[in-house]
């Protein structure tokens, strides 16, 4: 597998607003997560430990919408929202998380911030499935580089 270079800077165009103090800070990461794995738990440790007072929110997309935008997947939805439910950073669990995060279903989590790399994410007709969240300011890059997933 060949490793692909990405200058963190060619993708932090957009402002990010400043994390509350008079409360655990809310940080929402999401995925698939099929066949949850190891690099699965270190990107949500990472994203659990961006802040030291932090509740990780997960939304993992249900069979519907991952066969829809990725394809076939060996669990069914049911076993992934399980599988990521019981691994430790995790304090909830959003079933059916839409593929698009708006601001509408940021304010009905109450999430303070999206855990992801700056890179666009192209998805069928998005060029950018986070763009929305960061022209709110919500975007929280974990790293300089994207998280992998092998």
């Amino acid at each position: 597998m060949s490793e692909i270079s990405l200058d963190s800077t060619e993708f932090t165009s957009f402002e990010i607003i400043p994390p509350p103090t008079d409360r655990p800070i809310r940080v929402y990461a999401d995925g698939i997560f099929d066949l949850f794995h190891f690099g699965h738990m270190k990107a949500l440790e990472q994203a659990k430990k961006s802040f030291p007072n932090s509740i990780l929110i997960v939304g993992i997309c249900s069979d519907v919408t991952t066969h829809s935008y990725k394809g076939r997947s060996v669990m069914k939805d049911y076993e992934r929202y399980e599988s990521v439910r019981h691994c430790r950073w995790v304090d909830e669990v959003v079933e059916d998380a839409p593929w698009v995060i708006t601001k509408d279903f940021l304010d009905k989590h109450k999430i303070d911030y999206v855990a992801h790399d700056a890179a666009p994410y192209i998805s069928g007709s998005s060029n950018d499935v986070y763009a929305e969240v960061k022209a709110l300011g919500t975007l929280h890059c974990l790293i300089d580089r994207p998280i992998r997933f092998y």
